[in-house]
């Protein structure tokens, strides 16, 4: 996560520098005259400022008043989807207040880090985390799952938020801590938690609101020949996805051998599916073949036995669970692998 810190005094500053030292990586911002250490120096306007670095950061940290942080990002914001996380602190470092994007932006979890840090209480107001509730959206972040419908989001985080118990339908363990319950029918709204399409019957019998989170869990294991159609690559995927009615928003990861790193059709997917690339050295792919079907013709081409079934394994750190192997089409190859759901941490 990418973090700046933008103060504009100089005690604010010399606040910044404190937790600038205890944030790899963060960037500091200040007036001009009014820097220390390694900060860079505000241009233009604090308006203009902003809105040149509102989409360069994950969180942003505003060491002056609530109501500046307020005129200056009204006109700027867009959505909870995209905008970062925004915290403000009082130059004293006394407190440190969630704005903004509290749940998907990370804030609630940033302010309380930079509580951690200076010692000021952080200031949270969101309702579902005043109450100890791990809402839809922050459920959905935990396991790195893509968040169906907002609307449905806010419906059943409103369900919560005023004591309604949600039903979560999942074959993945899942935190299931109140309001979360496993009978549907004692429940006042759903979530399925699944990377599975919804079938439409399946959508007919939802007579309570409900949710779909999407864990993205799902990797590609991908062999092509040079310059691949890029359309046709992307089909045969979206064809076999179909097939085993995988949505395919919970693609994560394409991986294939490091030769076909520049290799459009690969490129084209990955933007495609929205995932992740991932190549493998054709030593490090050998460790596994022996686990799956070679081929001399193979092994001769690239230097390894195989590569779609042994590269999506690998992607999925050696322990992913086999929905395809892997399948032949027009010069191209795919396996498809699922891997565990795991907690995520920003």
């Amino acid at each position: 996560m990418n973090w700046a810190i933008v103060a504009l005094t100089s005690t604010g500053a010399e606040l910044g520098l404190k937790l600038q030292g205890g944030i790899p990586g963060s960037a500091l911002y200040t007036m001009p005259g009014r820097g220390a250490g390694e900060s860079r120096e505000i241009n233009g306007s604090l308006k203009e400022f902003t809105a040149s670095i509102l989409s360069l950061y994950d969180m942003i940290v505003f060491i002056m008043a609530t109501g500046i942080v307020v005129r200056v990002i009204a006109d700027l914001i867009k959505d909870k989807t995209t905008d970062p996380g925004i915290l403000v602190m009082d130059e004293k470092g006394k407190f440190v207040i969630s704005l903004l994007s509290g749940h998907m932006g990370g804030a609630n979890n940033g302010a309380e880090y930079v509580a951690g840090l200076t010692g000021a209480a952080p200031v949270i107001t969101t309702s579902s985390d005043v109450n100890g509730m791990l809402s839809p959206d922050m459920l959905a972040m935990k396991y790195g799952a893509v968040i169906d419908d907002m609307k449905s989001c806010k419906d059943i985080t409103a369900l919560m938020v005023n004591g309604g118990c949600i039903s979560i339908h999942s074959e993945y363990q899942v935190d299931i801590a109140a309001p979360y319950v496993l009978n549907e029918n004692d429940a006042d709204g759903i979530i399925y938690f699944t990377n599975r399409v919804l079938k439409l019957d399946e959508k007919e019998k939802m007579h309570k609101p409900s949710l779909h989170l999407i864990p993205k869990n799902i990797v590609l294991g991908v062999g092509c020949r040079r310059d691949a159609d890029p359309d046709a690559l992307k089909d045969f995927i979206s064809e076999e996805l179909e097939s085993l009615s995988i949505d395919r928003r919970s693609v994560c990861r394409i991986a294939s051998i490091d030769i076909k790193s520049e290799e459009p059709a690969i490129k084209s997917a990955s933007e495609f599916f929205n995932a992740e690339t991932v190549f493998y050295p054709a030593d490090r792919i050998r460790e596994v073949e022996h686990m799956f079907e070679c081929s001399d013709f193979v092994r001769e081409k690239t230097g390894a036995g195989c590569v779609s079934e042994p590269c999506a394994y690998l992607a999925t750190g050696c322990e992913g669970k086999s929905l395809l192997p892997k399948k032949k089409k027009n010069g191209m190859t795919l396996a498809i692998m699922e891997r565990p759901i795991k907690e995520m941490f920003r």
